[in-house]
């Protein structure tokens, strides 16, 4: 059974490390989500011209958090994406909608890697990851 990773990147820089996951999986053949949660995805929509085996597909989320959260979990349960990335999560916290998205990360399919960036601290969702990397700045 494949097992399922919930990578989470916090501090100073955790959208460039995102990207940098994104091309390796991309390197590798897997289908990509990404959904960015406060721009239109410009910086991710540039990997989509770099001939890469993988596929990428940008949701950016206009409007309503909740309702694209729903959207979201329908993507998830399809078994079309090998890996979700959302960034950043912080504004899902500020919406008060951490429950959810941990509810999402637990009824995943096996083999759906979800990668959570952001500058703030997800608090309780760091309980939902594998792998927590937290990024400071030293000089």
């Amino acid at each position: 059974m494949l097992k399922s990773l919930t990578l989470a990147f916090t501090g100073d820089g955790p959208d460039l490390v995102a990207g940098g996951v994104v091309l390796r999986a991309l390197g590798q053949g897997l289908s990509v989500l990404v959904c960015p949660l406060d721009d239109d995805g410009a910086v991710f929509r540039q990997l989509q011209r770099i001939n890469l085996p993988g596929r990428l597909s940008v949701w950016p989320c206009p409007g309503v958090l909740r309702r694209w959260l729903t959207r979201l979990s329908g993507a998830t349960t399809a078994g079309e994406w090998d890996m979700i990335v959302l960034q950043p999560v912080e504004r899902l916290l500020a919406e008060d909608l951490g429950g959810e998205l941990a509810a999402l990360l637990r009824a995943r399919p096996p083999g759906l890697h979800v990668v959570l960036a952001g500058r703030g601290n997800p608090g309780a969702l760091l309980d939902e990851a594998d792998l927590v990397t937290c990024f400071e700045r030293r000089k």
